[in-house]
């Protein structure tokens, strides 16, 4: 396969649920999941990726050359209304033909392309829709055929309620419980996203407010908003000094009864409250021509005027809504049950209504009974359990979603010691990759603080991301951001079936990789094992392959059931580390058919709970290095905080000086 030359960028931020494709072992795609959209054609080059365009993933899409059109067919008997089209990116300007039965014109026009979200309907005597640009590319990432009867999301064009949130996935961890009871009462709610959203939390934040019944589409600032005069000046005056103005252009257009932001005393690094105050004040709507100001409500301020979710159900549904959200940076925030507003508040528009019907619903699992399910959470038991013997060399967790367990092998005549953890998952969303950029300010954090910053339960070295070897590694990308494509080595990254897969070295290339919906391509190299059996010539030819070090990789047994094993060594009296061989050794020895080495050496690492369970010798050539990022797996509050005390740094057990950031 011919690969692109293709130049670093910046992508989205998240770890998600989406659907991806089976890479064969000659790099060509096998099967790209999903289904083809009923009456959806476009051009013969894109045939084959027309399934990605019904898989309901944002994740997955279609980079369309300019004149490459969209066709929706409508035939005799046909009760096709319109097509429903999610855009990854629109293009500027968009051209949309309708023909007849005769196959001629009835009607062309050129219409703005929208950033997120587009209806186009067909038209009485419409047999064939076609919708194209032509000029530049523009990338779909579903296409939803609109039948008669069926509701149009996000048609409604007036709100009696806006809302404003800093970002994508706030409406709920901020407001908690608001936006259903809004919903239940009647209000039409628009939202303001204050913050620039990366394209997956935005489409999940979309996904959740269709289900809850919003039917006014939100406005995104800081983006390349929907095309029209409105958001296209509320775009240009998202600088700092004219959010004030901003807002009060927007509060003009949409005339609300109420605006709701959240208080400046919140800590949200963002001064909506004084935004919202300002526009309503008479100096900022007295030519807006409003019949009445609308009234501000102040959420999060301390004061009498407090409204508890308990009361019905609207915490509850707002929980289910949030299961949506399956991005990493909003992974696992808490709800507040209660919200107050300032002193004064009248909260007649939040008092409960009759409840709305909301079609997501959130199960609970109730624990094991028997067989292998023992591993995770039995019934009785709490939500989690946490067991860990220090002295014995064995630690555990399990949850109703995710087992994990870890032993400390050792042989003291090499002398060598290992840790082997064994991570059973239910759910993709139990594995997350995490780049230490993203949630502090350094770029790189010890291992144990970044495990301690994202309560992770397990954590493990990545490929060591952002250092100079990326002209020898293959593809790297996390989290939609795309790093590197050399090619030169195998790369790996796990996928939806909670298992493992290979991409073999020169054999596909980045934006293939990332339109296909793997979000997360991990490369240090080699392939261990493949096939249950060891690469002896990957092994052979690598960089890295001699001499005793640690080492740091991870393999699967099954889908659902993968294996990381950490290695100690430089270190002559405790463990003086493996070549790769035996490395790849250890895998088989744990039943792994796939196994694939990260990065190891100084970098060496596995948290548990956060604390390091390996060591490194101490001395100046070999402390545990800070870590540009890391795999992990699960979630816990019961991970202590960063101020907590911890027991090993990484640098041996007890050694708690040069403790930093």
């Amino acid at each position: 396969m011919k690969r692109k030359t293709i130049r670093t960028i910046a992508m989205m931020t998240a770890l998600g649920c989406c659907s991806c494709p089976v890479l064969a072992t000659d790099g060509a795609t096998s099967e790209v999941p999903g289904k083809v959209p009923a009456g959806v054609q476009v051009a013969e080059e894109y045939t084959h990726l027309l399934p990605r365009l019904g898989d309901d993933a944002i994740a997955t899409r279609v980079t369309m050359k300019a004149g490459k059109g969209i066709t929706v067919s409508r035939n005799e008997g046909d009760d096709v209304r319109g097509v429903y089209i999610t855009w990854y990116s629109a293009p500027a300007q968009l051209t949309v033909v309708r023909k007849g039965a005769d196959g001629k014109p009835l009607k062309k026009e050129r219409i703005a392309g929208e950033s997120h979200r587009q209806y186009f309907e067909m038209g009485q005597d419409c047999t064939e829709l076609q919708i194209s640009s032509q000029k530049g590319e523009y990338t779909p990432a579903e296409v939803r055929v609109i039948h008669a009867g069926e509701t149009v999301p996000f048609s409604g064009t007036e709100a009696d309620v806006l809302v404003f949130v800093p970002a994508p996935g706030d409406e709920y961890t901020l407001y908690g419980g608001l936006l259903p009871r809004l919903v239940k009462n009647g209000y039409r709610v628009q939202l303001v996203y204050m913050e620039k959203g990366d394209r997956q939390t935005e489409e999940e934040s979309l996904k959740a407010l269709e289900r809850l019944g919003v039917d006014v589409m939100p406005v995104f600032w800081g983006l390349s908003a929907p095309r029209n005069a409105d958001t296209a000046a509320q775009a240009k005056a998202w600088k700092l000094e004219l959010k004030k103005r901003s807002a009060a252009k927007l509060i003009e257009t949409v005339a609300p009864k109420l605006v709701i932001a959240p208080s400046d005393a919140e800590g949200s690094g963002l001064p909506l409250g004084a935004c919202a105050a300002g526009s309503i004040a008479a100096e900022g709507t007295e030519k807006a021509n409003l019949a009445e100001k609308p009234a501000l409500y102040l959420a999060g301020t301390a004061g009498t005027a407090t409204i508890d979710w308990t009361a019905d159900d609207a915490h509850d549904t707002a929980e289910s809504l949030y299961a949506s959200f399956d991005t990493q940076w909003i992974y696992h925030r808490a709800l507040p049950e209660t919200l107050s507003f300032a002193d004064g508040a009248d909260l007649s528009p939040f008092k409960a209504g009759t409840p709305a019907p909301v079609t997501h619903e959130q199960t609970e699992p109730e624990g094991a009974e028997n067989g292998d399910d023992l591993w995770f959470r039995r019934a009785g038991e709490p939500a989690e359990v946490v067991e860990a013997d220090v002295e014995k060399g064995v630690w555990s967790y399990r949850s109703d979603t995710l087992s994990v367990t870890v032993e400390r092998h050792e042989e003291p005549e090499t002398p060598l010691v290992w840790h082997v953890a064994h991570i059973r998952m239910r759910e993709r969303n139990s594995f997350r990759s995490v780049i230490a950029a993203d949630i502090g300010k350094q770029p790189r954090l010890r291992a144990w603080r970044m495990a301690r910053k994202q309560k992770a339960v397990l954590l493990i070295t990545g490929d060591n991301l952002t250092t100079s070897e990326t002209p020898v590694k293959g593809m790297l990308i996390r989290n939609d951001r795309f790093y590197a494509d050399r090619g030169y080595e195998d790369s790996m990254y796990f996928d939806d079936g909670l298992g493992m897969t290979i991409i073999p070295r020169k054999t596909l290339d980045g934006m293939e990789t990332l339109e296909g919906g793997i979000r997360d391509v991990y490369s240090f190299g080699p392939v261990l094992v493949e096939d249950g059996e060891i690469q002896w010539e990957k092994i052979e030819r690598h960089r890295v392959a001699n001499n005793g070090n640690p080492r740091c990789g991870v393999g699967m047994v099954e889908p659902g059931h993968l294996v990381a094993i950490v290695v100690d060594g430089r270190q002559k009296e405790f463990s003086e580390g493996v070549d790769l061989r035996r490395f790849a050794r250890m895998f088989l020895d744990e039943g792994c058919s796939l196994a694939y080495n990260l990065d190891g050496g100084g970098s060496t690492a596995m948290v548990f709970m956060g604390e390091n369970l390996n060591q490194h010798g101490g001395q100046s050539w070999d402390k545990q290095r800070f870590l540009p990022e890391a795999l992990m797996w699960g979630y816990s509050e019961l991970v202590p905080t960063e101020d907590e005390p911890v027991s090993n740094i990484g640098n041996g057990w007890g050694n708690l000086k040069d403790i930093k950031a």
